[in-house]
């Protein structure tokens, strides 16, 4: 399987911007943590790489901790899952030091330690948590 995005930087690493372009996003702006853009007077944020990180883990972990009460014969109506990406400069450039997950699961049959259960494996087995080299905490909760 090949996945593809796409990117654009145009300018220097303090004052330029770019697009990212994947499947879904088409000419999506970004910049560094703490941009922002002008348009017609105002100011609009733009998303960054932190954000990006953050999105595909919520959606990567969401799915794999569906999978993983599938297994163990649960059905999740909805996972609700947030990133919170932290990073931060280094001698060595930006890095991601911590990302906490915050996981709210709608699971009629499940008590919450089956979630619990489910969830630690699901950290194990998610694409992103096995790709990124950081620290991931994990709060999971049922939805009644």
């Amino acid at each position: 399987m090949e996945d593809q995005a796409s990117a654009v930087w145009e300018g220097d690493a303090t004052d330029g911007s770019g697009t990212i372009t994947t499947g879904a996003l088409l000419g999506t702006q970004y910049g560094g943590p703490m941009d922002t853009v002008s348009q017609t007077g105002g100011r609009q944020p733009l998303t960054c790489t932190g954000e990006l990180i953050a999105a595909a883990h919520a959606a990567s972990f969401s799915r794999a901790l569906s999978a993983e009460l599938d297994r163990i014969g649960l059905l999740a109506e909805r996972i609700t899952t947030t990133a919170k990406v932290t990073s931060g400069a280094f001698s060595t450039g930006w890095v991601v030091t911590a990302i906490l997950l915050d996981v709210v699961a709608r699971v009629p049959a499940a008590r919450i330690d089956d979630l619990i259960d489910a969830a630690m494996t699901a950290k194990t087995n998610c694409f992103v948590c096995r790709l990124l080299n950081a620290n991931v905490s994990l709060n999971a909760r049922l939805d009644r």
